[in-house]
């Protein structure tokens, strides 16, 4: 159950849809994301409520094929500079946090949707009667960023915890990356496949109570990013 970056990174292939847990810039697993571009992992369906610095990277780097999100940003800090830059190269399918918290769930209340342009951009997404049937994102590994973790595979989160509960419930595999492992875990919890002590595996994003995002290496990575050296922080990430 205990695994190591290395091991748990390799389980993500050429092809994968890839689940990240978090929203934005807060529990994101950051750690494991620099595992995986260590291997260069290509042609990837990144899947996530909101992306954030991990996403950006990955789409920055070439591993990213495909995007299924609602938001890929960096709050306060900005757009993502690496997925503004390369929208073009990438399939988009447009999300919202109704049809992508829904997908997990099977279907949404019609008046949720009704109206609105996302069914004419989504002919898959279909209503239903009362309901709207949303289709589900078959995730093939998810990633989630937690405060603690036992040898058994369970999970704590404390504050928001996003879509969490229903990646690590629908993931065919579950990676839980946790900032320590302790002797047991109560609730709210979630059960992984697999766990990986990382401390301060979310960094530069926060992970509450423990630690806020870092703003300053945030403010770094999107000046990098405009003066054309993205190439330059990826290397000096993938090094650290």
């Amino acid at each position: 159950m205990i695994q190591t970056l290395r091991e748990a990174a390799a389980l993500v292939r050429d092809g994968s849809v890839l689940a990240l847990g978090g929203m934005t810039l807060y529990r994101r697993p950051v750690a494991f994301v620099r595992e995986l571009l260590r291997r260069k992992t290509r042609g990837l369906t990144l899947a996530t409520l909101a992306g954030g610095f991990e996403s950006d990277l990955l789409v920055g780097a070439g591993c990213v094929s495909t995007v299924r999100t609602c938001y890929l940003g960096l709050e306060i800090f900005g757009f993502a500079p690496m997925y503004t830059l390369r929208a073009r190269e990438l399939r988009i399918v447009e999300e919202t946090e109704a049809t992508f918290c829904g997908s997990f769930r099977g279907s949404v209340p019609g008046r949720i949707l009704r109206g609105t342009d996302i069914l004419i951009d989504r002919p898959d997404i279909r209503p239903e009667g009362e309901t709207i049937r949303i289709p589900p994102i078959e995730a093939d590994v998810a990633i989630i960023h937690a405060l603690q973790a036992d040898r058994e595979g369970n999970a704590r989160f404390v504050g928001n915890l996003a879509c969490d509960i229903e990646l690590a419930k629908t993931a065919k595999h579950t990676i839980v990356t946790a900032e320590r492992i302790v002797e047991r875990v109560d609730g709210p919890t979630i059960q992984a496949h697999a766990v990986v002590e990382a401390p301060r595996g979310s960094w530069p994003a926060s992970c509450y109570p423990d630690y806020p995002f870092d703003g300053l290496e945030l403010l770094r990575y999107v000046r990098a990013c405009r003066e054309g050296r993205f190439e330059d922080y990826l290397a000096e990430f993938l090094s650290r």
